[in-house]
């Protein structure tokens, strides 16, 4: 009886295991954009990604909603990394649009991921970006932070 039981146990992790989709683990350079009551949702905040590096934004498997056209782009810098010591530095006193032509992004031929590589010239320091999602035919948009080290 017992070996019944273990075997129908293991059975059955490896059914729910199959059943795991992509977005069972955090990875910094994949954040997940989810859509909630009309509203989009990413698991990380911001998001950190070294350079030279590719960040992919993905939607859940299976979702209706899919990236616009221009689903991600990167607006400005917004202020610099602390210092080692973790002493704020003083923000820029505009939003410097100067480096975002860095950034390359483009989406995938679903919409279902869209990815922007960052070479290693972009200075490091926080970034305003937009998401821009189609969910349930609507357009949404959310403006997150990339952290660039």
């Amino acid at each position: 009886m017992k070996r019944a039981i273990l075997i129908v146990a293991a059975l059955g992790s490896i059914v729910f295991a199959g059943c795991a989709n992509r977005f069972s683990i955090i990875d910094p350079a994949r954040p997940q954009v989810f859509v909630s009551e009309g509203r989009i949702v990413v698991n990380q905040e911001p998001v950190i990604v070294k350079r030279p590096g590719t960040i992919t934004w993905t939607v859940p498997w299976g979702s209706s909603v899919r990236f616009a056209d221009n689903g991600i782009t990167v607006d400005a810098f917004v202020k610099p990394l602390p210092t080692r010591d973790g002493r704020p530095q003083p923000r820029p006193v505009t939003r410097d649009t100067s480096r975002v032509s860095l950034f390359k992004c483009q989406p995938d031929k679903e919409r279902t991921e869209f990815s922007c590589n960052v070479p290693q010239d972009v200075p490091p320091g926080f970034y305003a970006y937009t998401i821009r999602v189609i969910a349930d035919g609507k357009p949404v948009e959310l403006d997150p932070t990339i952290m660039l080290e």
